[in-house]
């Protein structure tokens, strides 16, 4: 009897605590507010949905979209840092977030004023030329340079853009003097680098793929941990020749502070299988990326690691908003 009491109570402790484990599992209670720091239509818009129709598979609940953008991607930033930490408010952020503190004021703290859950993708950005520079490879860019300081220039997306960012820290490795032209947007940067009124650029695939092809516009590196499968051929920007060049552009999911551990748990179980469905990863690679889930705790060290980084180098470079 004593043996039979003795199994009872066992399995009654074990049953209370699997109920006890669902009961503090998070289920969010309504539709989850999905922020982006970009408009509506572009080419990381029609990702982010892809996203977040697989979340709301998974969670069982609505993801609405709500685009914020503008300032850098401060506004939309800024939004959810002033959220309440209950799971229902998520922010898909790019590197910028690390970024934008480095050039002005903002309403936020990279590394205290959010929940990072997972970084979900990272971009392959491109190292281009036009074909009349004589440069085949970086090494050979980087000598022509530095025979013609102040002579070359570079567009960027905008002032504190990660293209910016990008460059700079190229140039600052290099030694290079090299001017920068800021636009508003990869469309008119590539219309001005393809009609030579500016001579090299980093920028994604979605923009710079056809003419990388048609030969209007030579790769000569991808800023990316490893080389493209879209592009093979390309190294790596420290395959080429820049050791310690590091400088992804990534994009992942944030809450605001003080989340839960129950929620962070739930919330980065579901966001890492949602990469995983074949339609998101399908999206992912039309703009020229890849699938890159994390661990909560690697996502939170990227961010503080960068936001130093960028910071850094923004004081030594002397860059501006503008």
């Amino acid at each position: 009897m004593k043996r039979r009491s003795l199994v009872r109570s066992l399995a009654g402790s074990l049953v209370a605590a699997q109920l006890g484990a669902r009961a503090a599992e998070f289920s969010p209670s309504r539709p989850i507010m999905l922020v982006l720091p970009f408009a509506p239509g572009g080419s990381t818009d029609a990702v982010a949905r892809a996203l977040a129709d697989a979340l709301r598979a998974r969670l069982g609940q609505q993801v609405v979209i709500d685009n914020k953008p503008g300032a850098g991607g401060a506004i939309a930033n800024e939004f959810v840092a002033r959220a309440a930490p209950d799971g229902h408010t998520l922010l898909l952020a790019g590197s910028s977030l690390t970024m934008n503190p480095a050039l002005s004021k903002v309403g936020y703290d990279p590394v205290k004023s959010f929940t990072p859950l997972s970084q979900v993708l990272e971009l392959e950005i491109f190292l281009v030329t036009r074909p009349d520079i004589p440069a085949r490879s970086l090494q050979e860019l980087i000598a022509y340079a530095k025979a013609r300081p102040g002579i070359l220039s570079y567009a960027s997306v905008g002032n504190g853009s990660v293209t910016h960012f990008q460059m700079e820290l190229l140039k600052a490795m290099a030694g290079l003097h090299i001017v920068h032209i800021p636009y508003r947007g990869s469309s008119p940067a590539m219309t001005d680098f393809i009609g030579g009124q500016v001579d090299l650029m980093f920028d994604g695939l979605a923009t710079s793929g056809p003419y990388i092809r048609n030969g209007k516009a030579r790769a000569l590196a991808v800023a990316a941990p490893t080389r493209s499968r879209a592009l093979p051929e390309v190294p790596t920007v420290p395959e080429a020749g820049l050791p310690g060049y590091e400088a992804t552009a990534w994009t992942g999911l944030l809450g605001p502070a003080n989340l839960p551990a129950p929620v962070v748990e739930r919330l980065n179980r579901e966001i890492v299988a949602a990469t995983q469905e074949p339609v998101f990863q399908q999206r992912v690679e039309l703009i020229g990326g890849r699938v890159a889930s994390s661990t909560p705790q690697a996502y939170s060290d990227r961010i503080a690691k960068e936001t130093l980084k960028w910071a850094r180098l923004a004081q030594e470079r002397g860059m501006r908003t503008a």
